[in-house]
This record gives structure tokens, sequence and C-alpha cells, in this order.
């Protein structure tokens, strides 16, 4: 009888590994990962309610078994510390598509911008992310170079092939654009990147990039993370 109250606990843990687990060796697909991990993130909030509730009505009573509803509360508080940590820590902003642009000129080719679930290009959709980058992410802006076009294009699209989880689906040398696929490390979401080195033949040029998630309204900061560290590889690399 004593195992019922561990049973939360065990149902928590078996939904997490399968789903980030089973997300990251292919045996599920990006959505029925996060679906069977969400599914262990509601067992373990409403399992550490129930079960710290009843810890301290039995406790407050002087009931027996107290101390198993503490016990089997453990696991899913922990487990929701963890969680909710990264989250607070992963930068969660409702934001899903990032740009060093602030003219927003920097557009997705109609094939890649049609992956985008949802119409996220529509004139009031597009304001309201950008305003959202401009109160979050103000710092975030191009990389700047004395160096000709010719050349950072060439540094840029070394970069690109380079980064892991990339891969590079257009190079353009005359437009010089790059447009990228990048599969995020756990759950293997796709994510959308453009580059686009700009300026005069004989320099400066300037890079801009446009990183966009095709699934959600929130990034947990990702977009922004894989902006910055490429224009630092980059920058590493010309410098």
């Amino acid at each position: 009888m004593k195992r019922l109250w561990y049973l939360p606990s065990a149902i928590v843990v078996a939904s997490l590994v399968v789903g980030a687990g089973g997300a990251f060796i292919g045996a599920l697909g990006p959505g029925p990962g996060v679906a069977t991990f969400g599914f262990g993130v509601v067992v373990a909030l409403t399992s550490a309610l129930i079960l710290s509730g009843a810890g301290a009505v039995a406790s407050a009573r002087g009931l027996a078994w107290r101390g198993d509803a503490v016990k089997g509360a453990v696991v899913p508080v922990l487990v929701l510390l963890v969680i909710f940590g990264m989250r607070i820590g992963g930068g969660e902003h409702p934001i899903h598509d990032v740009t060093t642009d602030a003219e927003d000129s920097l557009t997705f080719t109609p094939d890649v911008a049609a992956q985008r679930a949802g119409d996220s290009d529509a004139a009031d959709a597009r304001a309201a992310v950008l305003e959202t980058q401009r109160k979050i992410y103000g710092d975030i802006a191009p990389l700047q170079s004395s160096r000709s076009p010719s050349q950072i294009f060439a540094a840029a699209l070394h970069v690109a092939n380079g980064t892991e989880g990339w891969q590079v689906t257009s190079s353009d040398p005359e437009r010089r654009r790059i447009e990228v696929v990048a599969t995020s490390a756990i759950f293997h979401f796709l994510d959308d990147v453009v580059i686009r080195v700009s300026g005069d033949e004989n320099g400066p040029s300037r890079v801009d990039l446009r990183s966009r998630s095709r699934i959600g309204q929130s990034d947990l900061g990702a977009n922004t993370a894989r902006i910055r560290a490429y224009l630092a590889a980059l920058d590493d690399l010309i410098s």
C-alpha cells in the first residue's frame, strides 16, 4: 500500500525520460516528445499540490501516513523546481522570432516562410514580436567589420557550415545570403535562420541574422542565444 504514495513520482520520471529521451534518439517526433514530457510536468504539478496538502493535513492531525505523503511529494516538487528554474534562467519570453535588423528587411524565402505555422509575418503579429524584442533583447545588433563583404560572406558560410545542429540549405554569394535549418539539441525542433552580409565591396561590412522557431510562441531564449553564439564565433574568426 505504501508504494501507491510513490506512483506519481514513477509516472513523472517515466514521462520525462520517455518524452525527452525518445525525442532525442528519434523514437518520438518533436511534438509527441514534448507532449509526453509535458504530461510528466502536469502530473508533477498535480501530485505535488495534492501530496503536499495531504502531508500538511496529516501532520496537523498527527496521522500516521503523513511521512509517506511528504516523501511522495519530494520527487514531483524537485522536478518542478528544476524545470521552472530552467525556464526562468533560459529567458522565457513570448517571442519566437529574433532579428538583428532593426528595419525588419531581413526576410525568408517564400517556401521557408511558409514553414512557420500560422500567419506570424502578418503586419500586426510581426509588429508585436518586434516590440517584444526591443523590450527584452535591446542589445541584439548586427556585426560590423572593416573587411569586404565577399570576405565576410565566405567566413559567415564557413561558420554556418561548422555550427553543430545547422544545415545550410541555401547559399547565394551574389546576394550574400545564407539560409539554414537549425535542429534543437533535445527535442529536435526545426528552426529557420537567415544570414545576410551587406556593404560596399571595399568595406565596411555588416552581418545581419534572423532566427525563427517554426512552432510555438515562446522559445526559452533559444533564438537569441543562437544569434549571439553565431555572431561571437564569426567575430572570433574574422578578428
